[in-house]
């Protein structure tokens, strides 16, 4: 008869090798089928909870390290000219699941997949304002204040708010362009009058400015 060995998720067994008594008038198989053998590396961990800390693109925020996430990867089409409701419906909610996949890769310092992930929200038609903000985010962490302060501009028009206006900010102070960070700030706080990174960031500015 056939001996069968269970293999218990979790216990592996002592030896990788299976025994397989062979019917008494059967040659053994020269060519036997390997049994699998679950790899315990392989299961994945979640990530461990973010911590609450100074947003890292403030100007003068510390530096951390970025967390190792796992990303499955979205596709956002473009809508078509008149779509019916119920399918504009399903690719606004394609489009709002890639922008925070493409944030996730931002904070995660994945900047490349990042970039390409809010620009295929950008091209989707949809959230278009937080889609340039998230590219005007991308450049100022990279190092690229210039081009973080033509994408923020963008942003800004597109509508994207209070983010892009900080983003715009900060790139202006990292290029040492005071005046026009004070502005970008202090438009913030008259929208938002309590945001304490625009009020830190405009002090800072200012002093910068009186040296």
């Amino acid at each position: 008869g056939w001996l069968v060995h269970r293999l218990l998720p979790g216990h592996p067994p002592a030896s990788t090798k299976v025994a397989i008594a062979e019917p008494r008038a059967t040659a053994p198989n020269p060519n036997p089928v390997p049994i699998p053998i679950p790899d315990p590396a392989a299961t994945s961990t979640a990530p461990a909870p973010r911590a609450n800390r100074p947003s890292a693109l403030s100007p003068i925020a510390p530096t951390h390290p970025a967390p190792v996430i796992s990303v499955h990867p979205v596709t956002v089409r473009r809508p078509s000219a008149h779509p019916p409701a119920e399918n504009r419906e399903a690719q606004r909610a394609r489009a709002k699941q890639a922008l925070a996949q493409a944030r996730t890769l931002l904070e995660a310092g994945r900047f490349a997949e990042a970039q390409a992930t809010f620009q295929q929200v950008e091209e989707s038609g949809f959230l278009r304002g937080p889609a340039v903000t998230g590219e005007a985010q991308v450049a100022f962490q990279q190092g690229n204040y210039a081009e973080a302060v033509q994408i923020g501009r963008r942003a800004v028009e597109a509508g994207g708010g209070v983010p892009a206006q900080m983003v715009l900010g900060n790139s202006y102070f990292k290029l040492k362009k005071f005046d026009d960070a004070i502005g970008e700030y202090r438009e913030v706080l008259r929208v938002d009058a309590g945001h304490a990174e625009a009020k830190y960031n405009l002090a800072a500015a200012e002093e910068k400015k009186g040296k």
